[in-house]
């Protein structure tokens, strides 16, 4: 909860069926913890031209108070193209559900469990991120699929470092 917000990730097993088309479209939800009442619902893809179906949100958002912030990943497309909000990090004003700043992590990323004959790599962004301080600068860390845990700036999503910790796969990095 996030000043009276519940806030939500939406995901979508669609990715373990072979369809002609996917519609899925991932997006972070803001609710009324009293009613449900949807306050705002921000979409991770716009499953067109621009990024195609998917972009599932798996994880648990991290909440800035301080800049009325959370941060929470994302994960691949299900059809091309991949979107630019596919396999990132993104920051949103919880107040609002804008997009302040995102950071992808895999470009291109286009998986299904089936999909013919190659997938992509799967590096969803699915571990919640940690909100920590380094020195006096605010930062968010978060692990991906693809094995590596990447430590940003809270407020400008500048990247600050970056470590391969294991060898990525469609399980888990």
């Amino acid at each position: 909860i996030a000043e009276g917000r519940v806030i939500v990730g939406v995901g979508s097993y669609e990715l373990a069926f072979e369809k002609p088309t996917y519609t899925f479209k991932g997006s972070v939800v803001s609710l009324d913890p009293t009613t449900g009442a949807v306050q705002w619902r921000t979409f991770t893809t716009n499953d067109d031209s621009t990024g195609g179906a998917g972009a599932s949100v798996w994880s648990t958002a991290a909440i800035d108070t301080a800049r009325k912030l959370l941060y929470i990943g994302v994960g691949q497309s299900y059809e091309e193209p991949a979107g630019p909000l596919t396999d990132s990090l993104i920051a949103l004003d919880y107040e609002t559900g804008e997009l302040i700043w995102h950071r992808q992590f895999t470009d291109g990323d286009v998986y299904r469990i089936f999909k013919t004959p190659i997938n992509g790599p799967d590096a969803d962004v699915g571990a919640a991120p940690n909100l920590f301080t380094i020195g006096g600068r605010d930062v968010v860390g978060v692990g991906d699929k693809a094995g590596v845990y990447s430590v940003l700036d809270r407020t400008t999503g500048e990247t600050v470092w970056a470590r391969q910790l294991t060898v990525g796969s469609h399980l888990g990095g």
